[in-house]
C-alpha cells in the first residue's frame, strides 16, 4: 500500500471515530457528553416551575386529616394582692347562668403576665374564679372587645347528644401582636372548665351545608405569614383540628399560598413572588374528609 493510501486510511479511521462519540471539548477544556447536557437542561427547566403552570398545585382534591386538640384544665384560684382590676366584661351565659371575665393588670412585673401588654383574666362562674395557664391582653379592657374581634361568644356544641363539652368562647391572647386567642371549653356534666390556644379569629359555619357545624379558625396573617385556614369539628366527645389547609399545597419555598373562608368555601390564592405575573385563585368546597376544587367538578 503507498504511503497515500495509509493516511487516507489513518484519517477516514479518526473521522468515523469522531461521528461516533457525542463528547465535545469545551473552550476550557472540559469534556461532556449532549445526553449530560440535555439531561441538566430538562432539570433546570422542571425546577423553574414557572407561573403560567402554578395551577398545577391546585390538585382536583385534597384529604383532610385531623388531630385531637389538647384541653389543659382551667385551675380554680383567689385573686391575688398583687393584681389589679382593671375590667370586667360579660361573657354570655351558661344554661341561663352568668359568665363573666375580670381583668387583672399584674403589678409585679417580674412575675408571670407581668409584661405591659399582658393580662391576667379570670373566668367567673358559680362563684368560682378560673384561671387558664396563659395571659390575656389589654384588648380586653376595650369598652366594646366583642365589636373588636378580641372577645367571641361561639356555644359551639356537638350535634352527638352524649358529648358534653360545649366551646363556649375566645378571647385575645397574651402576644404582642393580634391572632392568638384562648379558648374556653366547659363540660356542665363535670362542672369543668378547659382552655386551649389557637391562631385565628373563630366562627361556627356549617360549611358543607349537611346541618352539622364547623368550628373555622381564619387565621388573618401576621408579619410574613399569609392568612391561613384550618377546621375544627368535633368526634365524639372530643374536639379536634385539622392541618392548615395551604399546607396542603405543598408549594416550593419561593411561592406564598393564603387562604380564606367566602361564602361557605374556602378561597386559595397562590403568589409566585414575581412582579411580572397575578396570583392564582382558585376556591374549594368542604367536607369533612376532604377539600374539592369548584372549577374542576
Amino acid at each position: 500500500m503507498s504511503a497515500r493510501a495509509i493516511l487516507l486510511s489513518i484519517g477516514m479511521t479518526i473521522v468515523l471515530s469522531s461521528c461516533g462519540s457525542n463528547e465535545k471539548v469545551r473552550p476550557n477544556g472540559d469534556r461532556s457528553s449532549e445526553h449530560q447536557t440535555a439531561t441538566t437542561i430538562d432539570t433546570a427547566r422542571d425546577n423553574a416551575a414557572p407561573t403560567q403552570n402554578l395551577d398545577e398545585w391546585m390538585k382536583p382534591e385534597f384529604n383532610l386529616s385531623y388531630q385531637p386538640i389538647e384541653l389543659s384544665p382551667l385551675e380554680q384560684v383567689e385573686v391575688k394582692d398583687s393584681w389589679k382590676l382593671t375590667k370586667t366584661q360579660s361573657f354570655g351565659q351558661i344554661n341561663g347562668e352568668t359568665v363573666t371575665l375580670s381583668v387583672y393588670q399584674e403589678q409585679d412585673e417580674a412575675s408571670i403576665c407581668g409584661a405591659g401588654y399582658e393580662r391576667i383574666v379570670l373566668l367567673d362562674y358559680r362563684e368560682g374564679h378560673y384561671k387558664y395557664m396563659g395571659c390575656g391582653n389589654t384588648s380586653l379592657e376595650s369598652d366594646d372587645p366583642v365589636r373588636e374581634g378580641t372577645l367571641i361568644l361561639l356555644d359551639y356544641r356537638s350535634a352527638d347528644k352524649a358529648a358534653s363539652k360545649i366551646v363556649h368562647g375566645a378571647i385575645d391572647g397574651g402576644v404582642n401582636g393580634p391572632g392568638l386567642m384562648t379558648y374556653y371549653v366547659y363540660d356542665p356534666v363535670q362542672n369543668r372548665w378547659y382552655g386551649f390556644d389557637q391562631w385565628g379569629l373563630p366562627s361556627v359555619n356549617d360549611l358543607d351545608g349537611d346541618g352539622t357545624e364547623e368550628l373555622v379558625f381564619q387565621f388573618q396573617g401576621l408579619h410574613m405569614n399569609p392568612p391561613d385556614v384550618s377546621i375544627g369539628r368535633w368526634n365524639g366527645p372530643g374536639l379536634e383540628i385539622s392541618a392548615t389547609v395551604t399546607s396542603l399545597l405543598e408549594l416550593p419555598g419561593q411561592y406564598r399560598a393564603a387562604a380564606t373562608v367566602e361564602d361557605h368555601q374556602i378561597a386559595f390564592s397562590i403568589d409566585s413572588g414575581e412582579e411580572s405575573s397575578e396570583p392564582l385563585s382558585t376556591s374549594y368546597s368542604y367536607s369533612p374528609e376532604r377539600l374539592t376544587r369548584m372549577d374542576v367538578r
